[in-house]
């Protein structure tokens, strides 16, 4: 098997390549698998449904900004996203998004990165299971970003095309009084150059923001699930040391994935004093709660 040693360069845009039916499939199966992560994203109300709401929920509707899913494709199996964008007052873009060939991007990006990570002796298929993985995160990553990224290139693309046509009508007008006879100062204009530094920065922003909005949201999440798995281990332990049935009952309702590394630790651990066993369920139940995460 070939050495994989090269790192892949974040800065290399993807080679244009046919994309097999296969991989078209299995990107397909991608989004609606990133999708399943995303129980908030709710079909698309557009067409007859949308003109069959009451009035005022109709207006409601149009007015709202929106990330939703549109089923298209024979017998409407295929997932695109639909994004309402709203400016100050109405509607101003219906976007219907087919990122099929951005999720195929993003696999074969992450291929290239699990086979650059991975061991000589890792086998394709483990190879593709990284692959699939990483290309479902960079897939919530684009949807999560998607209308926020959008809206910064519309914004500042109203005031890019005012910029233009304040050049070229300074243009034609130097060239009018040239024809004249009269010769008018010609100054560099750089509001466009400075509007699109301000713009580059904003971009900047938002993925600095989105990086730090996930770190936030794992650690969110990690709260939320030690309460519960901290209890679950307690009450493990417990059971541990006073019903010699104990394990009948170690992966009961929603504590059914409980790790068996982790069980193996518990039945392993110092018991010397209440303290120390506290101590050791709480180390117990973040790992329990990062795996969770992972």
């Amino acid at each position: 098997m070939e050495e994989r040693t090269q790192e892949p360069n974040p800065s290399k845009q993807p080679e244009e390549q046919s994309m097999s039916e296969q991989d078209a499939l299995l990107a397909i199966e991608i989004l609606k698998k990133a999708l399943e992560y995303r129980p908030q994203i709710q079909k698309a109300i557009l067409g007859d449904e949308l003109e069959a709401l009451p009035p005022d929920e109709k207006a409601n509707e149009w007015f709202s900004p929106r990330v939703s899913i549109q089923y298209v494709g024979e017998g409407g199996n295929i997932p695109s996203l639909y994004f309402r964008f709203i400016g100050a007052e109405a509607p101003i873009v219906e976007a219907l998004f087919y990122p099929i060939e951005a999720v195929y991007f993003f696999l074969t990006e992450a291929r290239s990165y699990a086979r650059w990570i991975s061991k000589p002796e890792v086998t394709e298929e483990e190879i593709e299971k990284i692959a699939f993985d990483g290309a479902i995160d960079m897939t919530l990553i684009m949807i999560e970003n998607f209308y926020r990224r959008a809206e910064l290139m519309m914004g500042n693309f109203t005031y890019e095309v005012i910029a233009q046509w304040r050049t070229q009508n300074r243009q034609d007008v130097i060239q009018y009084h040239a024809e004249q006879g009269n010769i008018l100062e010609r100054r560099k204009d750089s509001t466009l150059e400075n509007l699109l530094k301000i713009y580059t920065k904003d971009v900047l922003q938002l993925w600095k923001y989105q990086g730090q909005t996930r770190e936030n949201w794992r650690k969110l999440v990690l709260s939320e699930e030690y309460g519960p798995i901290l209890k679950h281990w307690k009450r493990l332990s417990k059971m541990m040391s006073e019903d010699e049935d104990w394990q009948e009952y170690v992966k009961a309702g929603k504590f059914h994935d409980t790790p068996d590394d982790l069980l193996k630790k518990l039945a392993d651990i110092d018991r010397r004093d209440a303290q120390t066993i506290d101590l050791k369920m709480s180390e117990l139940a973040i790992e329990h709660a990062a795996d969770e995460l992972a």
